[in-house]
């Protein structure tokens, strides 16, 4: 991932951020700085990502006491995402860009395709000190790219290889991601416990699954595929 994204990460989560135990996808021990060729996958993540296009997105995240459940979609092409956000007393339409963030009531159990530009829309500009749903748009916004990373740059910042797992039945491979934009210390080992990220990327880069730590929480993203899904041509009300 680029330095840029790094910078975005730290920024919506460091308000929140405390340093906490690494919850075990793998053993914290296993953890390791990545090869030469992980780096290449991990580096080629985001413009996997973004030569996907739309990809299904399922999350749930606890804000303003509430836990919020969203089933949708993000379109790394248009940089778009849409769904319906909600919890049991009440469901909205979610729409956001990487600018602006946009709700309006839901009719239905299902987001409607496409996105009903014509919807009771209020929005707002992303603003991560707002609430942990403004961060969570913002680093998915931030998981496209149209051109790789520097796998170099991910080696020397402390990216680390944590495991395999399966998702959906795909192999996958758990990375955290590099701390902070700079290189590390010679002969410094990379802390696991230090990363705000993880990423579950296939053999080729593309994302499978990513979470994000806020404070003393890890908010799980989702990912599939998501064919023939067109969520229409975006409008400023809509996100």
């Amino acid at each position: 991932m680029s330095a840029g994204l790094r910078r975005r990460l730290a920024a919506v989560v460091a308000a929140a951020a405390i340093a906490l135990p690494l919850a075990a996808c793998a053993p914290a021990e296993a953890a390791r700085p990545v090869t030469t060729e992980e780096s290449q996958v991990l580096a080629a993540m985001r413009f996997r990502n973004g030569d996907a296009g739309t990809r299904a997105l399922e999350f749930t995240v606890q804000d303003a006491g509430r836990e919020l459940t969203f089933a949708g979609w993000y379109d790394f092409g248009l940089h778009r995402g849409y769904g319906l956000l909600g919890d049991a007393e009440e469901r909205m339409l979610l729409a956001w860009t990487p600018e602006t963030v946009g709700v309006a009531p839901a009719a239905g159990a299902v987001a409607p395709l496409p996105v009903p530009e014509d919807a009771t829309w209020s929005t707002s500009p992303v603003d991560a000190a707002v609430s942990r749903l403004h961060a969570l748009t913002a680093v998915v916004a931030g998981l496209g790219s149209d051109r790789p990373d520097n796998p170099l740059l991910l080696q020397q910042s402390g990216a680390l290889w944590i495991g395999t797992e399966t998702v959906d039945g795909r192999p996958v491979t758990v990375f955290a991601g590099p701390p902070s934009d700079e290189p590390l210390p010679a002969g410094a080992v990379p802390d696991p416990d230090a990363s705000r990220a993880r990423y579950w990327v296939d053999d080729v880069g593309l994302l499978h699954r990513a979470e994000v730590r806020f404070g003393d929480e890890w908010v799980r993203l989702d990912f599939a595929a998501a064919e023939g899904i067109d969520l229409g041509t975006p409008s400023e009300d809509a996100g």
